[in-house]
């Protein structure tokens, strides 16, 4: 089953595949700018359903969560992040939109390597193999690096034979020229 195509974005800009950005108006003419990876998307919608599960604060905070929730629930999207009320007049333990639908990373168009699960990292160009596969590779590398290396160690044991052969061959002959007092009579 192929995820469905990713949605378009006003308020959330893509970046690359796999990078978002958006912009925070701070007061005017001040803006912060933010970037969101898909490992931090990963986080913020499993921190939404935690959220959504508990209906209450939790012991943990994905950093950048408010920016990010709040850009995209700008969004004309049916999907909403569950956050915590910024109102003055609210309750600061209020969640808003809990009764909204939450997104999922599908939504965001994200290749399933981008966002790094836990006890799993397949980068992009890599493929992910069985755990003996790798082993058996494992196995056949380190062979062919100690093939590798007792080669090289046989060829510098030959080269350094060849330079003391050559060495005693060199001693020899300036022996047998050197003049002594014997042969020059």
């Amino acid at each position: 089953m192929s995820s469905p195509a990713p949605r378009e974005f006003k308020y959330l800009e893509r970046v690359s595949e796999s990078r978002f950005h958006t912009t925070y108006r701070i007061k005017e003419g001040a803006v912060e700018e933010y970037v969101f990876t898909a490992q931090q998307i990963r986080l913020f919608i499993a921190y939404d359903l935690e959220l959504r599960k508990s209906k209450s604060e939790i012991n943990w905070w994905p950093a950048g969560y408010n920016h990010f929730a709040s850009a995209f629930n700008k969004e004309k999207f049916v999907e909403k992040l569950a956050y915590f009320s910024e109102d003055d007049g609210a309750n600061p333990n209020d969640i808003i939109n809990l009764d909204k639908e939450p997104p999922s990373i599908n939504l965001f168009g994200v290749e399933p390597y981008a966002c790094f699960a836990p006890g799993r990292c397949v980068r992009p160009g890599y493929v992910e193999i069985p755990e003996s596969r790798y082993q058996d590779l494992e196995r056949s590398a380190a062979l062919q690096a100690q093939l590798a290396t007792k080669g090289r160690l046989r060829a510098e044991e030959r080269k350094l034979q060849k330079k003391l052969s050559t060495a005693a061959d060199q001693h020899k002959s300036s022996l047998h020229f050197a003049g002594s007092s014997r042969n020059r009579r």
